[in-house]
């Protein structure tokens, strides 16, 4: 893990914009001379599974380890502290979580305890019931939350990754 942080740190790059749409995109690249350690880089990734492609820039005659990121590429990338080195790339990562259209959805289970009501769910988010019904029925359908009685509802172990992941930000 230490060889991909310093990795990362030196020849790698994590981008954060904002399109003329305002919509959000993140990239991790890594530069390189040789082919074959760009290879090796992305098996390395692949075993985290972080997939991307590999690129040859004829400009500057390097090639480059290529991803644009997604929601679970992010917390991969966070929780296994791969560009803690960095602290400029580590702020954006905590940028680009945090401005993830997920994030706006999942922060609440940050303050979620394993079993909890709809109504005290209700209640610790300051949400109305027609919401809080919304939210619960996408959980159930993403599989990060069970249904266990008429208003009894428990955090899957996704879930409760997910937490854990996003209370260190």
């Amino acid at each position: 893990m230490n060889y991909l942080q310093g990795l990362l740190a030196g020849d790698g790059n994590f981008r954060l914009w904002v399109d003329s749409k305002g919509s959000h995109h993140s990239r991790i690249q890594i530069f390189e001379g040789k082919l074959d350690y760009v290879n090796d880089y992305k098996l390395l990734l692949e075993k985290l599974d972080i997939k991307g492609g590999i690129r040859k820039d004829k400009i500057k005659n390097l090639y480059t380890f290529d991803k644009y990121t997604n929601w679970s590429d992010l917390l991969k990338i966070f929780d296994l502290n791969l560009l803690s080195y960095s602290s400029l790339h580590q702020s954006h990562l905590i940028k680009a979580i945090l401005n993830h259209k997920k994030y706006r959805a999942l922060k609440y289970l940050i303050r979620l305890p394993k079993t909890f009501s709809k109504d005290y769910f209700m209640k610790i988010n300051k949400l109305n019931r027609l919401y809080a019904n919304s939210w619960l029925r996408d959980r159930v359908e993403e599989k990060l939350l069970e249904r266990i009685g008429n208003d009894k509802w428990v955090l899957t172990s996704e879930a409760e990754n997910i937490k854990n992941i996003l209370s260190k930000i």
